[in-house]
């Protein structure tokens, strides 16, 4: 991954650029506050991902690129064969298999990089969402 990834430099606003950065505030915004909440970003990033074929958009995969999404491959294959081994059924497979998702949002994370202020801006809510929610159920 090069180092414009995650960009904060200002840009050409684009709908996808747009909706990866929304989700990637969502990832740390509601992660800890609603349940299951830190699935909604990554299942945003997911759906964004089926928009990628019909958009014209050439996109170059540095080497490092090609070796991180060959270790989620690879790592997928491995803990698919240990779920089989152990004879885990479906249930077993159910992580290895989040990190064969994870290769398509890598895709759309460099081909459309989040602003980095939109994932700062949702750790900080986050954090302040926890905390508020925190002092809401101690006692004093």
């Amino acid at each position: 991954m090069d180092s414009s990834s995650l960009s904060s430099a200002p840009s050409q606003f684009s709908l996808m650029r747009g909706y990866t950065s929304v989700a990637v505030l969502l990832l740390g915004a509601i992660a800890l506050i609603v349940p299951s909440g830190y699935s909604v970003g990554p299942v945003l990033l997911l759906l964004g991902t089926f928009a990628l074929p019909f958009i014209r958009k050439k996109v170059r995969f540095g080497r490092q690129d090609w070796w991180i999404m060959g270790v989620l491959v690879f790592y997928t294959l491995v803990g698919l064969f240990e779920v089989w081994s152990d004879g885990q059924g479906l249930r077993g497979a159910d992580k290895p298999l989040r990190f064969l998702l994870a290769t398509p949002i890598l895709v759309l994370i460099l081909a459309y990089p989040p602003q980095l202020g939109w994932l700062w801006s949702g750790l900080a809510l986050g954090g302040m969402a926890v905390g508020s929610w925190g002092l809401g159920k101690s006692s004093f």
